[in-house]
């Protein structure tokens, strides 16, 4: 499935886990809750792809063309991302979990509700990202740093990360 122009198809619900998708211009595509697990995506080029519940997880995404995609709800469990631009992309309630997004830039992404457990994100961008409150402890660890900026949209303030934990995240007995 190397270098085929499918751009703009209706691919809902497609089953192609473990297909080789490299190269593939899936531009515009519909791919809501498509089986794609295990697939190799590498410079696959997804602009504008719908891709919202969709199974990614185990893929291999290095250099694939996201612009304008959509993937909250996606499943990218145990995906590798390595250097991936996730800039601006809906990854809201996406599954993270184990993904390997180190040197990834989500910049400005929506990662709200997404789950971040065990995700690598060393030397990861994430500047801009809207994200949970519940994610901030966990965000820090994962990027092994000591001090972040945290800005709270509903109070208009700026503080610091161990400001804001013993503000929101202490809870006194």
């Amino acid at each position: 499935m190397r270098e085929l122009d499918l751009s703009n198809m209706d691919l809902k619900r497609i089953n192609i886990s473990g297909a080789n998708m490299s190269v593939l211009n899936l531009s515009g595509c519909d791919l809501r809750e498509a089986n794609m697990s295990g697939a190799k995506m590498s410079f696959t080029i997804l602009k504008n792809a719908d891709l919202r519940r969709a199974d990614l997880s185990h893929v291999t995404m290095v250099g694939a063309k996201l612009e304008g995609s959509k993937l909250a709800g996606a499943n990218l469990s145990s995906a590798i991302m390595v250097s991936q631009s996730l800039i601006d992309i809906n990854l809201r309630g996406a599954d993270l979990r184990g993904s390997d997004l180190e040197r990834a830039n989500l910049g400005g992404a929506d990662l709200r509700g997404a789950n971040l457990k065990g995700a690598k994100l060393r030397d990861a961008n994430v500047g801009g990202a809207l994200i949970d409150e519940s994610q901030i402890c966990h965000l820090t660890q994962a990027l092994n740093i000591e001090f972040v900026r945290i800005y709270i949209m509903r109070t208009d303030t700026i503080i610091d990360y161990g400001e804001y934990c013993r503000r929101y995240l202490i809870r006194e007995e």
